[in-house]
Parts: structure tokens; sequence; C-alpha cells
């Protein structure tokens, strides 16, 4: 996805972009949504999460399980899947070379695990609104902590070592 400058009073050629020319950053195009090495990642933390999801889910859900104290098994509950969508941007930018791959692979994440989870709910005898808020919680939720991963990883991280 490129954008193009068509204008010769654009503020931006006081950075280097010509008029005509495509916005890109130095390693192609900003987003791809199709880039294996942004989606691959995701769908791979998205399935470790899920079992954690199921687990968690199946000692909160169950009555066999009701001596678990219920603010520690939250707290785990939560960490978790964030610390999760953090480490999924993080190894995706430094794969791909892009924030936005890393936003990409933590938002898949989210998805695939809020499905496990609102499947989960739903298995116990929940509403089936649990499905469709857990992927969209899950997404948003990895996209802003798939960026937060991205912005860790350029900042923090090793240079990107391109094939």
């Amino acid at each position: 996805m490129c954008f193009t400058c068509t204008g010769t009073s654009w503020p931006a050629t006081r950075w280097g972009i010509q008029p005509g020319s495509r916005f890109r950053d130095a390693n192609g195009p900003f987003l791809r949504v199709n880039d294996p090495s942004a989606i691959a990642p995701g769908i791979r933390a998205g399935i470790v999460l899920s079992f954690f999801v199921v687990l968690l889910a199946f000692v909160g859900l169950t009555p066999q399980f009701s001596w678990v104290p219920e603010l520690p098994l939250l707290a785990v509950s939560v960490l978790i899947p964030l610390v999760g969508y953090t480490a999924a941007g993080y190894r995706a930018q430094q794969r791909s070379g892009r924030i936005a791959g890393g936003v990409l692979a933590a938002a898949v994440a989210g998805v695939v695990s809020g499905l496990a989870g609102g499947l989960c709910f739903v298995l116990f005898g929940k509403s089936l609104l649990n499905i469709p808020v857990g992927i969209g919680l899950g997404c948003v939720a990895g996209a802003v902590w798939g960026a937060a991963g991205a912005v860790l990883s350029v900042r923090f991280g090793h240079p990107t070592n391109r094939r």
C-alpha cells in the first residue's frame, strides 16, 4: 500500500520526498496485508496463547476449581495474553523489519486467542455474544500491545537481518 505525492507545494518536500514518488519505508511498502513474515508468527503466537486461554478458562469456569482464588486467576488470565501479544509484536517486527508487521502479527494472535476464549465461554454455557466480543477485544489488545512490542524491538533490539 503506497500513497502518491502529487503536489509540488506539499510540505514533505522538505524531507526529500519528491512529487510523484511513493511513500515507502526502508524495506519496501509500509504494510502488506499478505506478508507471511507478519501473519505466520501471529498464528503461531495465537495457537500458543489459545492453549493458555483454554487452560485458564477451564480453571476459572468449572465448579471443581472454585477453590482457586479469583483475583490471582484474573491477573494471570490478563497478563499472559498481554505478554504474548507484546512478544509476538517484538518477534514479528524483527522478522519483517516493520512496526506494522508487529502490529499485524499481534492482532492476528489476538483474534486467534480471542476466538478460543469466546468458544470456551460458549462451551461452558455462556452467551454466543462472547465469540465476537472475544475476537474484537483480542484484536484490539493484540494490536495495541503488539505495537508496544514492535516499538521495543526497534528501540532495543538488534538490527534486522533481511533474507
